[in-house]
């Protein structure tokens, strides 16, 4: 009721309050993770009483920012099984949310309940493509875009790549230009340049002047 009243107020007019409230619950965190995701946050240790009803986080003791690229990288050093590892933090996002489901089972359908966490997956991915998007300085949507994000960092781990410098150095370099400067981080550079090509196959509907893609790019990166 606190929570409602105090945090949630759009949800009393619902049919089902409890069950908006978890709604707009699991629509927040699968925001905050996306962002995670996107910019290299690790937290270090997401057990359900370090999740905030707002869809925040807190309890900021191991966390760290990826440096080289390192999909599986534990930042807390007492974490020996990895479970809250940089890859495993979506997965953990959706564990929380389902204990707190849990605790409206009293009130709401477990069929209704387990339909709102279900809608965490494509509301992470969402959000993820979105920032990510940004990043890159892609336009618009593409079907292919996860994919070809998921091939960057796959060459970006196997070269440990610097996360944060990478697109900050991609965003200075023209639209539908060679990305010479960058090729020489990655080892296998064969499979960059493919990447390259891909990657300026899908810029070639940026119109946007030099400076106006760099000042959006540098504004997210």
């Amino acid at each position: 009721t606190h929570v409602l009243n105090d945090l949630y107020p759009q949800c009393l007019s619902s049919d089902e309050p409890l069950a908006a409230l978890l709604s707009a619950v699991v629509e927040r965190t699968a925001q905050t993770i996306a962002l995670w995701q996107a910019y290299g946050f690790c937290h270090g240790v997401m057990n359900t009483d370090n999740m905030s009803i707002l869809g925040l986080t807190f309890d900021f003791g191991p966390y760290a920012f990826l440096d080289d690229f390192k999909q599986g990288h534990v930042c807390n050093y007492s974490d020996h099984r990895g479970r809250y590892a940089f890859n495993q933090q979506v997965a953990m996002g959706y564990w929380n949310l389902t204990a707190f489901a849990e605790t409206l089972t009293r009130d709401v359908a477990v069929e209704r309940l387990q339909e709102i966490l279900d809608g965490y997956a494509d509301l992470q991915q969402q959000a993820y493509l979105t920032a990510m998007r940004a990043r890159l300085g892609l336009v618009g949507e593409q079907a292919e875009d996860a994919v070809l994000i998921d091939k960057l960092l796959l060459q970006m781990e196997q070269s440990a790549v610097d996360y944060t410098l990478f697109f900050r150095q991609l965003g200075e370099l023209p639209v539908g230009a060679a990305l010479d400067k960058l090729r020489a981080e990655f080892v296998n550079q064969t499979a960059f340049d493919e990447w390259s090509d891909e990657f300026m196959a899908r810029n070639s509907n940026d119109l946007r002047s030099q400076e106006q893609r760099c000042a959006a790019m540098h504004a997210v990166n």
